[in-house]
């Protein structure tokens, strides 16, 4: 698929269409991966103390290549290339890729990693991808959010797509996703702010995904993360009807330029009414 020059009025048909353009690099870049499972991963530590290995920059590249091949001229920014050096121009479109979030889970031998690709506009994530290769779950958006699941590195057909839509936040209290392995106590003191019912773990970008899906209401973050980390969930959580505010209680946003790369600490839900509960919530954090 090729769509040059990148469309500058991003209608809904248009994001739909970005949407499958990635789907599909993501399924390309998920395969790589798994072909990197399979022989065996080469690992080092960035400088950040992070985890990088063969998997992540083949992937990456596989996507940047596929993206810049249907957009030539959009800005691309990417965790490894960041990493390398390349640093992005101030735009108001851009395209965020983490090829592999949750590198650390891969290593292990575990399934909850992903191939994420964002496109954000004005500060706003409005297409974005989650692949999970080792299970073939899929979550994409673009003017509406969907799950499906990848069988054979295939793209399956869009009438077995199930919509995602947010739920109201049950009588009994919400349930919050936390992170497998960076549970923080600022946001085990969130939590217990907010009468929370239910914890469940949860890994890598799956978590936004989760409460699009309406299978979650909350899921709090204050420990360190990067937008490459959050914007393709938050692009679908945003389409099925959530957002995501940061700790200071405002919407989260990507804009460029910014001095760094982290994201402030935040909290992902579901139902819109909750958001004045949440500011305040936030306030006491």
């Amino acid at each position: 698929m090729t769509i040059t020059p990148f469309p500058q009025a991003l209608t809904a048909a248009k994001r739909d269409k970005i949407a499958a353009l990635c789907a599909n690099l993501a399924i390309e870049a998920g395969a790589l991966i798994m072909e990197v499972r399979r022989v065996g991963a080469c690992s080092r530590q960035k400088l950040d103390s992070s985890p990088v290995c063969d998997a992540d920059e083949r992937a990456e590249g596989a996507i940047i290549a596929g993206l810049r091949s249907a957009f030539p001229d959009v800005t691309i920014i990417a965790e490894e290339a960041y990493a390398a050096g390349e640093r992005p121009d101030t735009v108001s479109k851009f395209f965020l890729i983490d090829a592999l979030d949750g590198t650390a889970a891969f290593l292990a031998g575990e399934n909850g990693f992903t191939v994420n690709i964002a496109l954000v506009n004005n500060g706003r994530p409005i297409v974005g991808v989650v692949y999970a290769p080792a299970t073939g779950q899929m979550w994409l958006a673009g003017k509406s959010a969907f799950g499906c699941q990848v069988e054979n590195a295939t793209m399956p057909p869009r009438d077995t797509w199930k919509p995602l839509h947010t739920r109201a936040t049950p009588a009994v209290g919400p349930t919050a996703l936390v992170s497998l392995r960076y549970l923080e106590q600022r946001s085990v003191a969130f939590v217990e702010k907010l009468d929370v019912c239910n914890q469940k773990p949860g890994s890598s970008s799956i978590k936004f995904c989760q409460i699009a899906a309406g299978e979650a209401d909350l899921y709090p973050r204050f420990g360190p993360t990067m937008i490459w980390d959050s914007a393709a969930g938050h692009a679908i959580l945003r389409s099925a009807g959530g957002d995501i505010l940061n700790e200071n209680g405002t919407r989260l946003t990507y804009e460029l330029p910014r001095q760094t790369m982290f994201n402030p600490g935040f909290v992902a839900f579901g139902d819109q009414a909750m958001v004045p509960r949440l500011r305040r919530a936030l306030s006491k954090a």
